[in-house]
């Protein structure tokens, strides 16, 4: 485990608490302001057998090592016809805080889930997390960035026991099932549809369909259009912008693929 913070007191809002302890600072490394350096030393330590998980407190830090991430991780395997794999893990944190400007509270995701070779998740719960990052170390063979909502770090979580995901945690999975309207939500946004989606039904005769689109690189299709062909209304809930994002890109599968299953226009 390299990076900003690992080891300091607050461990990166605790996820990384106990770690030193019990790993020692030969395993769990704090690293000095140098995201594209740390980022090439992560690919190394990938090419040589390890398997390197990489923190940076901010997902707006990134930016820094895009072209290690984008031009060397994403595309060792394709420029070398396979002879080479690149398994690791990059763990960013998105979601606002005090005193954070626009600098420290964007979520690039759409950004990076464009890169070929890049495996974008956003995990909603403690579960998705934990199995996708088993997933990623002892199975996956590329490159995974991980965007965590700071936001679900101070919350409890059921576990759903869904054996079935183990297989593939990567995978979008069915939330909650309605008759009137169909939610896909990214990260801490799959929480506050199913607050929505409780009120209506407390309130109102409406139901929601809840999808947690969890990998936004690899949307399944099949899913969301087997879902909206029972429900005909589509809203999309994302931490980022609209233009050019996840929100468009599930536009561009139900234009492309069935787009008279949409009785209104979507709403983002």
């Amino acid at each position: 485990v390299i990076g900003q913070g690992v080891g300091d007191p607050t461990r990166i809002f605790g996820t990384t608490a106990g770690l030193l302890e019990e790993f020692s600072s030969e395993r769990i490394i704090d690293m000095p302001l140098m995201e594209e350096g740390m980022t090439g030393i992560a690919i190394g330590m990938a090419l040589n057998g390890l398997y390197p998980i990489q923190t940076h407190i901010r997902v707006d830090f990134l930016l820094l090592a895009v072209n290690q991430l984008v031009n060397m991780a994403a595309k060792y395997r394709y420029m070398y016809g396979g002879a080479f794999e690149v398994p690791m893990l990059i763990r960013a944190v998105v979601g606002r805080s005090w005193g954070q400007g626009p600098q420290h509270s964007q979520s690039l995701q759409s950004l990076f889930a464009h890169i070929p070779g890049l495996t974008v998740i956003m995990p909603s719960t403690a579960e998705d997390a934990y199995h996708s990052y088993i997933y990623a170390a002892k199975i996956f063979k590329n490159p995974v960035l991980s965007i965590e909502h700071r936001f679900l770090y101070d919350l409890q979580f059921e576990n759903r026991q869904e054996p079935h995901r183990i297989k593939n945690p990567f995978q979008s999975r069915l939330v909650e099932k309605g008759d009137d309207v169909t939610i896909v939500a990214t990260s801490y946004m799959v929480q506050e549809a199913q607050r929505a989606a409780a009120w209506l039904k407390e309130n109102t005769p409406v139901t929601c369909e809840i999808i947690d689109l969890h990998c936004v690189s690899q949307v399944d299709s099949i899913l969301l259009l087997r879902s909206l062909q029972k429900t005909g209304h589509l809203i999309v809930a994302d931490t980022s912008w609209k233009p050019y994002g996840v929100s468009a890109e599930i536009c561009r599968l139900v234009a492309e693929h069935s787009p008279e299953v949409l009785r209104k226009p979507v709403v983002t």
